[in-house]
């Protein structure tokens, strides 16, 4: 029989697992496009929606902006046609006064092709910052290997992934929360490895979690 010894972070040490290099230029160009889209649709928001019904904000934009048109737009984000952030803006922005009428819901078009389960999981700096979680809670369950894990708001199993992937089956239990059980079904058929030590219940954080079970 053959052992090892790992010495590890005695408590949780996010700075040490937070840092793999700077941003691409890629990304970095991007969020800018991502900024330059959403204040686009602000403005057609504002066009369309009475002002009762808008926030209004102020950002850092440059004046030029103030002058896209739907030609401007589209050839701006032709520029990375697979971004799911660009996707998700105009998915949103798009039926955003039709969800203001009561007309349809955001979700609906957001769960189309699998976009907001494929956001969570792939969209601007999501996976980064799913892996440096992943690295704590691998730090943590490396000193107390029999953890019962309580994830709030789980959504679409983003982070839960990473987790899972990171920590290998070194847990006791895993609940998976969510305000609605819309997410449930798909959690389990994705995390079927896991399932055994696995529970999935309805938890709305805003209220009393005891009174919720």
């Amino acid at each position: 029989m053959f052992t090892t010894v790992e010495w590890v972070e005695a408590a949780p040490n996010a700075e040490i697992v937070t840092f793999d290099g700077q941003p691409t230029e890629e990304e970095l160009d991007i969020a800018i496009i991502a900024e330059r889209l959403s204040l686009y649709y602000i403005r057609l928001w504002n066009e369309e929606i009475p002002a009762s019904h808008l926030a209004r904000t102020e950002g850092p934009y440059k004046e030029e902006w103030l002058n896209d048109t739907p030609e401007i737009i589209s050839k701006v984000s032709a520029k990375y046609p697979d971004s799911l952030d660009l996707q998700m803006i105009h998915a949103t922005g798009q039926n955003f006064a039709a969800a203001i009428r009561f007309e349809t819901t955001i979700l609906n078009h957001l769960k189309r092709d699998n976009l907001l389960d494929r956001y969570y999981e792939d969209g601007l700096a999501f996976p980064t910052y799913t892996k440096y979680l992943a690295r704590v809670v691998s730090q943590v369950a490396h000193t107390y290997p029999l953890l019962n894990i309580l994830e709030i708001g789980a959504g679409t199993g983003g982070a839960t992934k990473g987790i899972l992937k990171q920590i290998s089956g070194q847990f006791d239990s895993y609940t998976f929360t969510d305000i609605s059980s819309g997410f449930f079904d798909t959690a389990k058929e994705r995390f079927t490895s896991h399932v055994d030590k696995m529970v999935f219940k309805v938890l709305d954080i805003a209220n009393d979690p005891i009174q919720q079970g």
